[in-house]
């Protein structure tokens, strides 16, 4: 935490470097939220509050001046200004120290970067997780790539890099100038206060930050209206927004998730309206290529190995990419098209696979705190993971809406509706299955064989005189059976169920089973048929039938 003294002689030492701060403005340190700025009358213009002297900014050129070269190669445009942050802690520089002196240490960041194994361990399973196992070796190799480079590394740092297991990266609290520790704090004051260089260098390049001492002391508030710009010699602050007296000006980071916010800035933020996680999925390069051509857009930037990433947010619960490479995924070889069956067979997978998110995140919010000291890290697991299932259930909630619209609007027929409308084959059931309702066919586990009985049924549909089936099941049928090749295998898969009927049926219920053709080519044929049109609601283990149709991914459905 900063201390007060430290904050006066910050404030005194800018305005002695021709920066100006307004006399409306008060800074206070709060225990919880730390320094904050606040208005000691309402604000009601869009006025400069704080103007800092380009000659009061820790700048990249600056960096490279220090080190006495003109270009750095570090994928990483801020690789060389963190390093120069170093060297300034180091060399208690006369004019940089008082700003160096508010900075907070590696220990007062909650970075998960900073996390002790056991704690990383709460969130083990997350997006977090694996983010924070990947940034820290990243920043392991860019550390030692710069330190190369300027001919900087010590033999210690040579093999303390050498020794690192890149998934269980140890940070020593060692804090010399070429020390990876004091690398990462450099890299989380940046994280959390850069501004971007294009505002006073439009040449910048999009990732290149800048330390704007001052400005940098201001909470973040999302969704806070504020302007940064470049003024002749200044780098100036406002607010377009109307404070109250007493109120606090907040600086706006940008709409970041938990996620963001934790990694760069050591903090989350409870019911965070910008808040996002992801679905990966493994899948082989040739289903990729395939789900593609399908019209699944892919970001090839989410695309890693054998993994592919949805993004999930608040805002977009349930991406259409998502829904079409699930549809594709469920989509039989036989049909050139996605078909509505197989958009609600696949969002029927990915229901289950959310379900299992929510099971699983509402079990680490749960989590065992009793050997983890720091609060602010117990604090900011919990929203995080609270944050994560409360995502994952509102793209169940989406998802939910979305298959009830698509059955609004295709209109499946009910298996059970049919079975209930035609006594004569009901009755049938009930007599040699020994069941009494639909119901108890279901909990029986007897629904598909009563499914297949009726699907040759309704292909014999001109023996009977009523009720009706769909003429899109037998010309589902005769479609089938006009190209379909059966082989031996074919035949042993069905022998069994179809003794089990037969010729009982036909003896006991000649009406119904010994018009037509019941052979067991029929059944053979009925099956497939069943992949094609017949989907099973796994929510209520419900039968319904659809006519074949390309689903229809630009309408608006939920």
């Amino acid at each position: 935490m900063v201390k007060e003294a430290a904050l006066e002689r910050l404030l005194v030492h800018a305005k002695k470097n021709n920066c100006e701060i307004s006399d409306d403005l008060e800074f206070r340190i709060d225990p919880v939220t730390g320094v904050g700025a606040y208005l000691k009358h309402k604000l009601h213009n869009k006025e400069a509050l704080i103007k800092i002297s380009q000659d009061f900014i820790l700048t990249k050129a600056e960096a490279l001046q220090y080190f006495e070269i003109d270009s750095c190669s570090s994928s990483n445009p801020n690789a060389i200004t963190q390093l120069y942050l170093i060297a300034l802690q180091s060399n208690q520089s006369a004019k940089w120290q008082p700003y160096l002196d508010v900075l907070p240490s590696l220990d007062d960041i909650s970075s998960p970067l900073v996390w002790q194994p056991h704690e990383l361990e709460i969130i083990r399973g997350s997006d977090l997780y694996i983010k924070t196992k990947r940034k820290l070796a990243s920043l392991l190799d860019e550390w030692y790539e710069i330190l190369t480079e300027l001919n900087l590394c010590s033999e210690k740092a040579k093999k303390y890099y050498e020794l690192q297991d890149r998934d269980n990266i140890a940070v020593e609290k060692c804090y010399s100038v070429d020390s990876f520790a004091a690398y990462l704090w450099a890299h989380l004051i940046f994280s959390s206060r850069a501004f971007p260089s294009i505002i006073y260098d439009n040449s910048a390049g999009l990732e290149e930050g800048f330390l704007l001492p001052i400005v940098d002391l201001l909470n973040h508030k999302s969704d806070t209206k504020v302007h940064w710009k470049s003024e002749g010699s200044f780098i100036t602050f406002s607010s377009e927004e109307i404070i109250e007296a007493k109120g606090e000006l907040y600086n706006n980071y940008g709409d970041k998730s938990n996620e963001e916010l934790l990694l760069g800035y050591g903090f989350a933020i409870d019911s965070n309206p910008h808040d996002a996680t992801s679905i990966s999925l493994k899948l082989d390069e040739k289903t990729l290529s395939e789900a593609s051509n399908y019209g699944t857009e892919i970001n090839p930037n989410n695309v890693s190995g054998d993994s592919v990433r949805f993004d999930i947010s608040l805002k977009d619960p349930l991406p259409v990419p998502l829904i079409k490479l699930f549809g594709f995924i469920s989509k039989l070889k036989s049909e050139k098209n996605i078909t509505v069956r197989a958009v609600l067979e696949g969002l029927d997978q990915l229901y289950a696979l959310l379900h299992q998110k929510i099971a699983i995140f509402k079990a680490k919010t749960k989590f065992e705190s009793h050997n983890i000291r720091n609060e602010s890290i117990i604090k900011n697991a919990k929203i995080y993971l609270t944050g994560q299932r409360r995502l994952f259930h509102s793209s169940q909630e989406e998802l939910q809406r979305e298959m009830k619209a698509i059955m609004k609007i295709y209109k499946p027929v009910s298996f059970k509706s049919i079975y209930k409308l035609d006594p004569e084959f009901s009755s049938s059931l009930s007599s040699c299955l020994n069941v009494s309702s639909y119901e108890e066919l279901v909990k029986k586990g007897l629904a598909q064989h009563a499914l297949l009985l009726w699907i040759v049924k309704a292909h014999n549909a001109k023996f009977y005189k009523s009720p009706h089936s769909p003429s899109f099941v037998s010309d589902t049928f005769n479609d089938v059976e006009r190209n379909i090749t059966i082989e031996k295998d074919d035949v042993l898969e069905y022998m069994q169920f179809y003794q089990a009927f037969f010729p009982n049926l036909s003896q006991m219920f000649p009406k119904v089973y010994s018009v037509g053709s019941w052979s067991i080519k029929d059944f053979i044929i009925a099956g497939v048929v069943m992949d094609r049109i017949v989907w099973l609601r796994m929510a209520s283990n419900e039968y319904f039938l659809f006519e074949k149709q390309t689903f229809d991914f630009k309408r608006s459905y939920s």
